[in-house]
């Protein structure tokens, strides 16, 4: 039997399966946190989970608060998207274009409200500006869309110098605001220059970069 199983909050049937083999053996159960919509599956776990690994210090301090078991940080890991594989030689070009990248609901949570009036304000180009996201959705009109997939944005985010990224909660949620910095980490891998909200775990990466 393990000495240590390592489960995800959300995954229940990781749960399921560790419960089931705590019942035969004793071990520590460690329980990676990421999302913060709700303080009831994290204070559920806490009955039967030893530590809870936390993926920046705004998620440990409010997960902390709800639960007695001990919250540990773990920052997260660099997303192997920032990297090239097999042997691929995909430079950052000096194009001066932006980007934004990730999932629709993200942007609209986090800058949907702000980024027209924004480029108006700039006098900014659209023509350079795209939006790498999930196929066929279109999330600002006349503005070049393509499609996000892990093994072919290492690619295509060569084009772009600059990456616009926010966690404005404009869904008036705290996961949104205390989200991780990972999309920072992964633009700076990549050699692309984040342009970030003034959010804690962005403030948090640039204060030390």
């Amino acid at each position: 039997f393990p000495v240590t199983i390592c489960i995800h909050y959300n995954d229940r049937a990781a749960i399921d399966g560790a419960l089931a083999l705590r019942r035969l053996s004793r071990f520590k159960i460690i329980c990676l946190c990421s999302d913060v919509y709700s303080l009831e599956p994290y204070r559920n776990l806490s009955e039967v989970v030893d530590v809870f690994l936390a993926p920046s210090l705004f998620h440990q301090k409010l997960i902390q608060s709800a639960i007695k078991k001990p919250v540990f940080v773990i920052p997260e890991a660099v997303d192997p998207i920032s990297l090239p594989s097999n042997g691929e030689d995909a430079n950052v070009l000096s194009t001066n274009n932006v980007c934004w990248f990730g999932y629709p609901e993200s942007f609209n949570k986090s800058l949907s409200y702000i980024i027209n009036d924004a480029f108006d304000i700039s006098e900014f180009n659209k023509d350079r500006f795209s939006i790498i996201t999930s196929k066929n959705d279109i999330l600002m009109e006349d503005v070049l869309h393509l499609d996000f997939n892990f093994n072919t944005f290492y690619e295509i985010s060569r084009n772009y110098s600059y990456s616009i990224l926010s966690h404005f909660p404009f869904d008036l949620k705290i996961n949104t605001y205390i989200k991780s910095p990972n999309k920072m980490i992964t633009s700076i891998v990549r050699g692309i220059i984040p342009l970030v909200s003034a959010t804690p775990n962005y403030e948090e990466i640039a204060s030390k970069y």
